[in-house]
């Protein structure tokens, strides 16, 4: 892999707690991004702790925009599970505005999405359970979408521990607690005759009252 060719864009997104939010992509694939941008929001309100990011991509002759929404985690004991479901419930609102910067975009409600990671397929790891006791992520796409998917995705499992990160008194910890989830699509078909033309100049993403 010729890693200078290998870009990414990452878009700051909570407080400084060293989270962000962002999309890998590799220039050598043909994967070209458009533009990208970071949900808006008012110092008064703080619908999400991490403000969903949206990227609009060109691979080959598909074209596609991806949104990445990090829900609030539950926290010890659940003490954060109402945040969570606050969160949840302002999805809704997302898609809305998600529709109003991209009005291409699919309504999610009436067409409705499906996941590619099976139903019960742990996403989540630990030191003590590598094999994972919890669903945290997953890839959801649209009905027009499913026609260029593959069929193949998974859960990457392996090389997520470093020595560099403690693990309790000793070290090899794990990077995350999140495991990298992955989905496979044909890019040599468009699903449309229309083109991306939203640029890096013409964003507005914020939710409505």
């Amino acid at each position: 892999m010729i890693w200078e060719r290998l870009h990414c864009t990452w878009l700051l997104s909570g407080d400084m707690s060293n989270e962000y939010n962002g999309f890998l992509y590799d220039e050598m694939q043909g994967i070209t991004l458009v533009s990208s941008t970071l949900l808006a929001m008012d110092k008064k309100q703080k619908p999400f702790t991490r403000r969903p990011c949206i990227a609009t991509f060109k691979i080959s002759v598909f074209d596609c925009a991806l949104v990445s929404v990090h829900l609030k985690a539950t926290g010890l004991e659940n003490e954060d599970i109402g945040r969570l479901q606050a969160e949840i419930d302002n999805i809704p609102n997302l898609i809305e505005a998600i529709r109003t910067a991209r009005p291409d975009f699919d309504d999610l409600r009436n067409l409705g999405y499906l996941n590619c990671i099976a139903d019960g397929v742990f996403t989540n790891i630990s030191d003590a359970i590598k094999k994972g006791s919890k669903t945290y992520d997953n890839i959801w796409i649209s009905i027009q979408t499913k026609q260029v998917f593959t069929g193949q995705c998974d859960v990457v499992r392996e090389g997520l521990s470093s020595p560099w990160i403690p693990k309790g008194w000793t070290w090899v910890g794990v990077v995350s607690d999140h495991c990298p989830v992955w989905a496979q699509f044909y890019t040599g078909r468009d699903l449309d005759t229309g083109d991306l033309k939203i640029g890096p100049e013409v964003i507005k993403f914020a939710l409505t009252d």
